[in-house]
């Protein structure tokens, strides 16, 4: 019941920002308010009911009830234990002095009471000084229980000896309690100096007050660098709201929390005057016996701390990359795009000669080299910034309805030259059915374009290139075949990467830059859908692009790469980005 009583002042009290000592008066000033009605009003009802009816003595004790409780609440949720102490300990010998005064004066079992004036106070600030104030306090109460006279007071009863003995019995119910808990307390450290790990004892507010001699050993550190803030000055602040978190659930009930945490330390060598962050793997415990403690036990976290090193650096580097990739696209687009468009400009204009007709029919042939040089670079330099955009999530998609067999019309106007320079014959295979899908047209038409200029670009002299549309329901797929070398199966899993091309035969027969694919698969996933490639060496290669009906907010597209295969070693694979 006692156990119970001060967990629930433990709950009441708020310890944000005190010290271990701050928690600890603030605890027991809360608890004495608290539990002081049930000795102030046993000894009223034996005392004032001698001089006054029972209505006064409800008053009375109503008010004694108020004072205490509201007190205490006070005190427990704002502080101020220094001006609420004064002003109870100065109620408290008014009250002393008139129980004494009822009770037949200083021969009354109540003048005993005078000494709680002396008690309580050093029992919550555990000094000299307030020992001293409290027996100013008892004096006060002793002589004023002298002056003032009390009409109808009774002699001393031995009845009046029951609120004595029930104070005592509290004093002793606290003094065991608390011997036991610094017993049980020092027993556990002790006990903690011989687990392999760094043990501390701290408050619920951080504060440590005790550390094992293991930190010398596991930290490199002697235990007084760590006492008081020294732990939380060195746990890596992206840690620190997480061990504040497990404190705070440790002051609100709970029993135990465990967490990874770095911790800075001298580095090994004497190099780093900064030190290092070292992972630790850290237990904090409550000590049921022990009203504000908590045991923190820190072992090594080697695994988690060679892993979260490895991320790190990983991370670190990542975002060097991307930050040079950008650097590298800025200066694309400043450096390359815009003499491009000067030379694609004036050699147009040379083309048609405008400023005069050539003196001989090779000049115009070679501007006209220089245009088409032109304009091949700069369709590497959009392609890059293209899937730059969509990589950084900068590519906007904007959806409407439109005809889908008309943009394949457009696509293959665009690339019948090169097919027609081949003899390659181009199938067009739409579901009349399929009619508008809701769509980025210019994006679509941007798919359709790489895969089409894909598959002549592979397809050898007098192939076939296909292209066709099919509604599955819930998408609509969108394939382009081609009867070109295929792809072997090493390959096909790395297609859709940026600067990525096939290898072999396969890239030797075409002069891409390996963004043809990244471009499509990105704008297939910003549709919420995916990129399908299935081949195999010596059939040709099919890749299919699926895109919803529907677009759902969020949804990314399939972005795992899957990879299908069929048959031996050399037989059909599918890869499904």
């Amino acid at each position: 019941m006692c156990a119970s009583a001060t967990e629930g002042c433990r709950r009441l009290v708020d310890t944000a920002g005190l010290t271990a000592e701050g928690v600890g008066v603030r605890l027991r000033m809360t608890q004495t308010l608290i539990a002081a009605p049930a000795v102030a009003v046993s000894a009223t009802a034996l005392t004032l009911s001698q001089v006054d009816g029972p209505a006064t003595l409800a008053v009375a004790n109503f008010l004694i009830f108020g004072a205490c409780w509201l007190a205490g609440l006070f005190v427990a949720s704002y502080g101020k234990e220094k001006l609420i102490g004064a002003l109870s300990l100065a109620g408290a010998a008014v009250l002393a002095g008139g129980l004494i005064a009822l009770g037949g004066g200083l021969a009354s079992p109540m003048a005993v009471l005078a000494l709680a004036l002396v008690f309580e106070p050093w029992w919550v600030w555990r000094s000299e000084r307030a020992i001293l104030v409290g027996v100013i306090a008892a004096v006060g109460a002793v002589v004023a229980s002298t002056l003032v006279p009390v009409a109808g007071a009774g002699g001393a009863s031995a009845t009046l000896w029951l609120p004595v003995m029930i104070y005592g019995m509290t004093i002793a119910a606290r003094l065991m309690k608390s011997e036991s808990s610094e017993s049980n307390g020092a027993t556990s450290f002790e006990l903690a100096e011989a687990l392999d790990a760094a043990v501390l004892r701290l408050t619920v507010t951080g504060e440590v007050s005790d550390v094992t001699e293991k930190t010398r050993d596991l930290m490199r550190l002697p235990p007084e660098l760590l006492l008081q803030q020294g732990l939380f000055d060195r746990v890596h602040v992206a840690d620190r709201v997480a061990y504040m978190c497990a404190l705070s659930d440790l002051r609100n009930g709970a029993k135990n929390r465990q967490l990874d945490m770095r911790v800075r330390l001298p580095a090994e060598n004497s190099e780093s005057l900064a030190g290092v962050y070292e992972w630790f793997s850290a237990e904090f415990v409550r000590l049921p016996s022990d009203e504000t403690g908590v045991i923190a036990i820190f072992r090594e976290a080697q695994d988690v701390s060679e892993l979260n090193a490895r991320v790190e650096l990983s991370e670190e580097r990542a975002a060097q990359a991307e930050l040079s990739k950008a650097s590298f696209l800025a200066a694309v687009s400043h450096e390359l795009r815009t003499p491009l468009n000067a030379i694609i400009g004036f050699s147009d204009m040379l083309t048609h000669e405008l400023y005069g007709r050539f003196a001989d029919p090779r000049q115009k042939e070679h501007v006209a080299l220089i245009s088409e040089a032109g304009n091949h670079l700069l369709g590497v330099v959009n392609a890059i910034l293209d899937v730059s955009k969509i990589e950084l999530g900068a590519y906007s998609i904007i959806r409407e309805p439109f005809n889908l067999g008309a943009t394949v019309s457009t696509s293959l106007s665009m690339i019948s030259v090169q097919a027609e320079r081949k003899d390659i014959a181009i199938d067009v295979q739409i579901d009349p059915a399929i009619g508008e899908i809701d769509a980025d047209v210019r994006a679509i038409r941007q798919i359709l374009i790489n895969l089409l200029s894909n598959a002549v670009k592979f397809t050898p002299e007098g192939g076939t290139v296909a292209i066709g549309a099919s509604d599955d329901g819930s998408a609509v797929r969108i394939w382009v075949k081609d009867t070109g070398v295929g792809i072997a199966p090493q390959d096909i899993a790395r297609l859709g990467q940026a600067f990525v091309q096939a290898g072999d035969d396969y890239a030797r027969r075409g002069d891409g830059t390996g963004l043809g694919l990244a471009l499509v698969k990105g704008l297939a996933q910003l549709h919420g859908g995916s990129l399908t490639i299935e081949s195999e060496v010596g059939a040709g290669t099919t890749a299919i692009v699926s895109i919803p009906k529907t677009h759902q907010a969020g949804e990314p597209g399939q972005a795992e790469v899957q990879i299908l295969r069929n048959g031996l070693d050399h037989g059909a694979f599918r890869k499904t980005a």
